[in-house]
């Protein structure tokens, strides 16, 4: 009975949102209603998270399949990792749906809208409850095509084409890379279900395919996580409705690294696909945060963000910190889709702002007091590796996180701020500065009933070849540091003059790309077109056209 009640409420909320977004009662129920049906299956799935949540707490993983010939699509997995993202995407349900609501009141289109909302929300819940390979890849492939509708809801206006066109094409690029990465583990490993996979995978370490497996899997979450150079279209898909916006950048671009966290186990064998991993997030946080500080729309400015902050996490995944990709995952979700449904009143309230300006008599405290910072950070992080407190293919997040509350001591020492906010700025670096090993300790027990993760390379067992690009990343990330040091202290040098022109037009990764997405459209509907006129020939002898 026990069991039953974990598995209702476990699929409930993506049951709910199915139900919701089925459009069968589309022409018998009003706009109006047609809202309350899907906000309130939102607010259902996110009571039945709760509580899935609450009787899964202390229990071991729900491995469950069905009987008969379904057991070969159907089939739920829920562990801690699945509880998280349950949790967080049914509570992001909840508010993009009751935002759409009253955002698009009086559309003509409302109902379609939410439909499609409900539908794509839906997919993503049960991609996050899937207990095997053919039920998780069908999500995410109706996850995709789902929010290819989304994106050409204002269908009027030509950006928006072209940018779900490029998304389409990339989207699919991913999904044979995950399609070939199925295969290939279910060739070697024999099984669908996801327990007796990691199990094999974790009692076979160089079994045959494994490399290709890994590869297959980096290359899908790349794709889909917008990875340097394939992130151009995220920033374009800008024209869509803002709660398409708050859900994509939330919740499905998180997918790739979903993907990963939930395959790690068959990452584990061979590392270097995760290094290959790692210089990909590398390139892909210095674009997307070079091209960040140069926008003036604050929504491509939020979008530019995403990419950096998807490079993070990848470059987390690839050091093998899984755990802290997880909550990473968390994080940007809650603050990405806050940024996104307040931005409108952001640039209503830009006139009025008025903007603190540094003052340069303060400059010389403030480059005392960072200096004194950086020493003390890269002492607590020499000192944590040497005593093996933080694992050491750490040192990279480490390091990222001090040169970030550096620039924020300066910053708050050389602005115009009263005593009481410079305390305030104070305690709030301190808690950053003493959360780094309390997310380590609660990243390590949300994977706790994980042991094929646990017991491996997520663990910071970092294999001897990875030695070779630890001070690489660390070296870019420093230089980053320093960049973003000298942008916010005013310092204008004639290097950085020439690398904004570059910066603001994204590199012209993005002009490259709708070159080669118009031609392949072009291509298509002439493909498209010459298969009615060969149709038409069959009478008669082939001609060419």
């Amino acid at each position: 009975m026990f069991e039953s009640l974990r598995i209702f409420t476990a699929v409930l909320p993506a049951v709910s949102l199915w139900a919701a977004g089925l459009g069968w009662a589309d022409g018998r129920i009003s706009v109006q209603g047609r809202n309350r049906l899907v906000v309130g299956a939102a607010w259902m799935g996110l009571a039945a998270s709760i509580l899935c949540t609450l009787m899964a707490m202390g229990g071991k993983p729900l491995d469950v399949s069905a009987k008969g010939p379904l057991s070969v699509v159907m089939g739920i997995y829920i562990d801690n990792v699945a509880l998280v993202m349950l949790m967080l995407v049914s509570f992001l349900a909840v508010i993009v749906t009751r935002y759409s609501a009253s955002y698009l009141a009086g559309h003509v289109r409302q109902g379609q809208f939410m439909t499609w909302l409900a539908r794509t929300i839906a997919a993503v819940l049960t991609l996050v409850i899937a207990g095997n390979l053919l039920l998780f890849f069908l999500a995410w492939l109706a996850m995709s095509l789902c929010l290819h509708q989304l994106l050409l809801f204002n269908s009027t206006r030509p950006g928006a084409i072209l940018a779900a066109r490029k998304k389409f094409i990339v989207s699919r690029c991913g999904d044979l890379c995950l399609i070939g990465a199925l295969l290939v583990s279910y060739c070697t490993f024999g099984t669908w279900r996801f327990q007796p996979l990691f199990a094999a995978a974790d009692s076979s370490l160089h079994a045959a395919g494994g490399n290709w497996i890994a590869w297959l899997l980096v290359a899908a979450a790349c794709l889909k996580s917008a990875q340097f150079p394939f992130h151009s279209w995220l920033p374009d898909t800008m024209e869509t409705p803002t709660p398409v916006s708050a859900l994509m950048h939330a919740g499905i671009i998180n997918a790739g690294g979903f993907l990963l966290i939930r395959f790690s186990p068959l990452l584990l064998n061979d590392p270097t696909p995760l290094m290959a991993l790692t210089i990909v997030a590398i390139a892909t946080i210095i674009t997307g945060s070079l091209a960040m500080m140069t926008q003036t729309s604050v929504k491509r400015q939020l979008a530019y963000s995403t990419v950096a902050q998807m490079g993070f996490m990848m470059l987390e995944c690839g050091l093998g910190a899984f755990g802290l990709a997880l909550i990473h995952l968390v994080a940007h979700g809650l603050y990405k889709s806050h940024c996104f449904l307040i931005s409108g009143s952001t640039i209503k309230k830009a006139p009025i702002v008025q903007l603190r300006k540094l003052h340069r008599q303060h400059h010389r405290i403030a480059h005392v007091a960072a200096a004194i910072c950086a020493i003390g950070m890269l002492l607590a992080a020499a000192g944590s590796a040497a005593l093996k407190q933080v694992p050491i293919n750490h040192l990279p997040l480490l390091l990222t996180l001090g040169v970030s509350w550096c620039l924020l001591i300066w910053r708050a020492l050389a602005g115009r701020y009263s005593k009481a906010s410079m305390m305030r700025w104070i305690a709030g670096l301190a808690l950053l500065a003493t959360t780094y090993p309390l997310l380590i300790l609660v990243s390590n027990l949300i994977l706790g009933t994980n042991q094929f993760v646990v017991g491996g390379y997520g663990t910071g067992n970092t294999p001897p070849e990875s030695w070779a690009i630890l001070p690489l990343i660390c070296g870019l990330l420093l230089a980053m540091g320093v960049f973003q040091w000298q942008v916010i202290s005013g310092q204008r040098p004639a290097y950085m003059r020439a690398l904004y022109v570059h910066a603001v037009s994204g590199f012209y990764i993005g002009t490259a790309a709708n070159r080669l997405t118009s031609w392949i459209w072009s291509m298509k509907n002439g493909f498209c077109k010459s298969v009615p006129l060969l149709a038409q020939n069959q009478s008669g002898q082939a001609e060419t056209i």
